[in-house]
């Protein structure tokens, strides 16, 4: 019965950025409820999501804000059962930054909005302190943080965790001086390879380029030049390539579809239509598994979605990245990726520079990267959910 909880199965509460068709956050959420499932035997959750999500099978959960969108009755159920949580999970990526927008952050609605955002945050962990809840904040960017309101919000909001794994060093210097118990963790998503079992492109007869574009147009990304002419040029490079060789093909990623402002599928629909044959799309899956078996197909990759270049990380891939967010900058110095292969969202404007870039790419093999060894990077971003434990053991 549920007024007789389970007490032998661990539960916990899920708060994030989920059910928005991102596929970064999918790996995300997919990959912390598995590794958790494992750990404690397959607990409950109660996930605050605006719809529901792909999960791993056998997964015990309850969606929290869905349910109340439609039926406030139905909702009672997920409200109950927090109060027999025994952790609060917050995250992952980058949930706590100022509003990065051409206008000024500290006027107008972006500033209301996220005074809204983190008065949210603030009344969740206050309630949660109270009832005596676990609260760890998992796999977080924190940043930039300019704004001393957020930044004091952030401080207010975290301290009252038990624990918070970063996955980047410099969101560790908004912590300091700062009673914050927090550890310098890799993105779960480089625990991709656990869940993938396809093999790599490089073993078949075709020379697969994966890219991942967004709208460069969007306002958060704060790029003021021709727009129109960062799609030219990445169209112009990509029909030279599948021009060049009969055997080589481009698969085009969807990370984020759906009719969402921050999706990509208006800017993919711009540019697969004005490619050469032997280009594919991959449009948007629920089951971020299935975009990751994809992606392991290809023997190269252009990425501009953080999670594109983490998958071709773990999958050895060379890949460019493309640094439209301080999230991507810090990524690529936990890695030690050489400037070579870092192009800028100004740099896209560049034909040559593009070209240039591109055609190292073409002639890369992964181990002349010289990157971060990749069974480090995976120890670490694995290591937070034993610290999870170890705290509630």
């Amino acid at each position: 019965m549920f007024f007789k909880p389970d007490k032998a199965r661990k539960k916990f509460l899920l708060i994030g950025y989920y059910g928005f068709n991102n596929t970064g956050d999918d790996v995300l959420t997919y990959i912390f409820i598995d590794k958790l499932n494992k750990l404690f035997n397959y607990p409950e959750f109660i996930i605050r999501s605006i719809n529901k999500i792909y999960l791993p099978e056998k997964t015990n959960a309850y969606f929290f804000v869905s349910i109340l969108r439609r039926k406030l009755w139905l909702g009672i159920i997920p409200l109950i059962k927090i109060l027999f949580a025994d952790a609060v999970i917050i995250g992952g990526g980058g949930l706590f930054h100022d509003p990065k927008s051409k206008q000024d952050p500290t006027k107008g609605w972006w500033h209301n909005v996220f005074k809204y955002y983190y008065t949210k945050f603030d009344w969740y962990t206050l309630l949660f302190k109270i009832l005596k809840k676990k609260i760890f904040f998992l796999n977080l960017s924190i940043g930039s943080l300019s704004i001393d309101y957020n930044l004091n919000m952030v401080h207010k909001i975290m301290q009252r965790g038990n624990l918070a794994t970063l996955r980047d060093l410099k969101s560790s210097t908004y912590l300091q001086g700062k009673s914050i118990k927090h550890e310098i963790c890799f993105d779960a998503g480089i625990l991709i390879n656990d869940y993938v079992q396809s093999q790599p492109g490089k073993n078949s007869d075709n020379n697969i380029l994966g890219i991942s574009v967004l709208d460069f147009s969007r306002e958060d990304i704060c790029f003021s030049g021709d727009v129109d002419l960062i799609y030219k040029n990445l169209i112009s490079v990509l029909n030279n390539f599948l021009e060049t060789d009969s055997k080589n093909k481009v698969y085009l990623f969807d990370f984020h579809g759906g009719e969402h402002e921050l999706s990509d599928t208006k800017v993919n629909d711009l540019i697969y239509k004005q490619l050469k044959e032997n280009a594919e799309r991959i449009s948007y899956n629920e089951n971020p598994v299935k975009t990751a078996e994809v992606l392991k197909e290809c023997n190269t990759f252009i990425g501009t979605r953080l999670h594109s270049c983490i998958f071709s990380y773990a999958f050895q891939i060379p890949f460019i990245l493309i640094n439209y967010h301080e999230k991507s900058a810090e990524f690529a110095n936990m890695i030690n990726l050489p400037n070579e292969y870092i192009l800028s969202v100004n740099d896209l404007a560049d034909y040559t520079k593009l070209d240039n870039i591109f055609k190292l790419l073409q002639n890369t093999d992964f181990s002349a990267m010289n990157l971060l060894p990749y069974e480090d990077a995976y120890n670490k971003a694995n290591s937070q959910f034993a610290m999870i434990k170890n705290i509630l053991n």
